[in-house]
């Protein structure tokens, strides 16, 4: 695809999949303003993928609802984290004592001792050769496939593996959090 046709075929995406995209994204985001901003990262996304990748959709809705997808995770980690970073020094009534104060720093303290514990938790309970698994399988995105022919299993006994990994990990996860 040459430059003017990557154009003409986002600018023609987005005619046709705009409102589709940002009600994705409102649906999942919950707030109008984050919901237009994430639909334009999407758009944005998408042509950037196309001026670097030249390819043919054959499924554009498909396509752009799989962008719109990872925008959509991404901007709910970014919300995530700012929630639990930012202290809202505005809502906070300073007393004598600033127990108010210490009180909210002790909760945002209390969120990454949950995730230190959380980490921690799961390195002791996770092998070495599961975390490799886990780290090739979730972070790198191989195949059970090449999983399995890596370790010399079989297909089901690494797409088994892959589940029992998951399994504690969000055992582990639950029981701090909960």
């Amino acid at each position: 695809m040459k430059n003017s046709s990557v154009e003409d075929f986002i600018s023609k995406l987005y005619d046709d999949y705009y409102l589709f995209i940002y009600k994705f994204c409102l649906v999942k985001l919950k707030n109008p303003e984050n919901a237009a901003d994430c639909c334009q990262d999407v758009f944005t996304t998408a042509m950037t993928k196309l001026a670097k990748e030249p390819q043919e959709i054959l499924k554009p809705k498909s396509w752009i609802t799989t962008i719109a997808g990872f925008t959509v995770m991404s901007y709910q980690k970014k919300q995530a984290i700012s929630q639990r970073r930012n202290i809202p020094i505005d809502d906070l009534e300073i007393s004598d004592n600033n127990a108010a104060v210490i009180e909210t720093i002790e909760n945002l303290a209390l969120g990454d001792i949950k995730l230190e514990n959380i980490l921690h938790r799961i390195k002791e309970a996770v092998s070495e050769k599961e975390h490799d698994i886990y780290n090739k399988y979730f972070r790198e995105g191989h195949t059970i496939k090449s999983i399995a022919d890596d370790n010399n299993i079989s297909y089901d006994a690494a797409k088994s593996r892959i589940k029992r990994i998951k399994y504690k990990i969000k055992t582990i996860v639950f029981d701090v959090l909960s």
